[in-house]
């Protein structure tokens, strides 16, 4: 009888350990997608309004994404910290700051989508407003370590806020780092916010790894948390997205549209360029040829890759032209083509800049600009040169006719007939006879 009892106790005691224990175990990450029971359980939380306290143990921590906020006060946005996560080792070289607090002051929602969707990603406490007299009334309310003020807002635009941050009493906020948003590059921004004051300013639409490198360097080191090499490579992340962010291209969109895996965004960016000149001559011989459902296929190929390079242009004028193709509007298509073209081949020398390829890019629109031997051809004498070309590829002395057009092209052409000599070259190259007399055909 005394053995079974002294059984039952230990028992007891193990099991309370067990629990306790349990309670404690906070090395987990939450990143995994809820299922509707989980959101149920997350929104009776939210409605108890259960204050939550973050756990940092070395380099992990517990609820590495916490709650959004947002200007409505009366939407309620459920945090993956709300939610009970499954166990996952927490990722190597990051930066956690979980009682950090920013605030985007911003009048354009899109914008502060966009800087919300980035912060969503790294553990900081954030929140918005729309108007300067909000950010105004919030920082007497509660203390931010770091503010996003947009410049160019209605009634009291960024700088003007910024000047009354300095004025207003009982502001908990006077320690806050503040970077200026600026809608695009201007000529010695940064003196001009420098001089205000401001700490930094970053160029809508916000980047992802400058806003991070921003943040990261700029709260107070008490508050931060650094695992691995992680400003090591927020820095040169950082280089390469200024780099493309000149040519179009959003890097953190990019990487995003690729499984957050770089070396697939390379992957990607590689084809992209490699593929130019193949492409580029196969959607122009659609144009001519009126082909307009190879050109709306072609087209939505070109959209998916501008997309999964975060470049974001390039894939708004990939969903016009598609429009104006099911309409069979080939001549809108052709007198837009410049501009498209000029887009198209600004991505690939940025991309091709990052990839390190620094070798000439002999595009078509540099062909068009590019010195020549200052020798015009009248008409007859461009037709018999064209002749000859054609003689060549149906004699099928292909060397012959590559040579003569690469010959030809060093004249002073109108700009049409230059594309079109290019596009014939670049055929003739990929052993593509069939296109290069089409195109020789359209000429004469």
């Amino acid at each position: 009888m005394a053995f079974a009892i002294v059984v039952i106790i230990a028992i007891g005691i193990g099991v309370f350990f067990y629990i306790n224990n349990k309670k404690k175990d906070v090395s987990h990450a939450v990143y995994y997608v809820p299922d509707e029971d989980d959101l149920k359980k997350a929104e009776e939380k939210a409605d108890k309004k259960i204050d939550k306290t973050s756990h940092i143990k070395s380099n992990e921590i517990a609820d590495n994404k916490p709650k959004t906020k947002s200007v409505d006060e009366k939407k309620k946005i459920i945090s993956r910290a709300d939610l009970e996560p499954e166990p996952m080792t927490a990722p190597e070289n990051r930066f956690y700051a979980p009682e950090a607090e920013i605030l985007i002051v911003d009048d354009e929602q899109e914008s502060i989508e966009n800087i919300e969707h980035i912060l969503s990603k790294i553990s900081v406490s954030y929140e918005s407003v729309n108007s300067g007299m909000q950010c105004l009334q919030r920082v007497q309310e509660k203390e931010y370590h770091f503010i996003l003020l947009s410049h160019k807002m209605s009634r009291m635009d960024g700088i003007q806020v910024f000047r009354n941050l300095k004025k207003t009493e009982n502001n908990l906020s006077v320690g806050a780092a503040v970077y200026a948003l600026t809608p695009a590059r201007i000529e010695q921004a940064a003196d001009i916010y420098m001089k205000e004051g401001f700490d930094g300013c970053l160029t809508k639409p916000v980047g992802e790894f400058a806003l991070q490198y921003a943040i990261m360097t700029q709260l107070p080191s008490e508050l931060v948390t650094i695992s691995g090499n992680i400003k090591e490579q927020l820095k040169m992340a950082l280089e390469a997205e200024k780099l493309l962010e000149d040519y179009g291209i959003i890097l953190g969109k990019g990487i995003e549209a690729n499984n957050n895996s770089v070396e697939a965004f390379k992957k990607c960016a590689e084809e992209f360029c490699d593929e130019y000149d193949e492409v580029h001559s196969n959607v122009v011989g659609y144009i001519y040829d009126g082909k307009s459902e190879e050109y709306v296929k072609a087209m939505e190929k070109l959209l998916n890759e501008a997309r999964s390079l975060g470049a974001i242009e390039l894939e708004n004028l990939a969903k016009e032209h598609i429009m104006l193709a099911k309409e069979n509007d080939l001549q809108a298509i052709d007198e837009n083509w410049r501009v498209f073209t000029l887009e198209w081949e600004k991505n690939i020398k940025g991309l091709r800049k990052m990839l390190g390829k620094n070798e000439s890019f002999k595009n078509v629109t540099e062909v068009l600009v590019a010195k020549t031997n200052g020798i015009e051809l009248s008409d007859d004498e461009l037709a018999q040169n064209l002749e000859e070309i054609l003689k060549f590829i149906n004699d099928k002395k292909y060397a012959d006719a590559k040579t003569k057009v690469n010959s030809l092209r060093n004249y002073e052409l109108s700009e049409e007939v230059r594309v079109f000599i290019e596009i014939t070259y670049v055929a003739l190259m990929a052993n593509d006879y069939e296109k290069a007399k089409n195109m020789i055909t359209k000429i004469l």
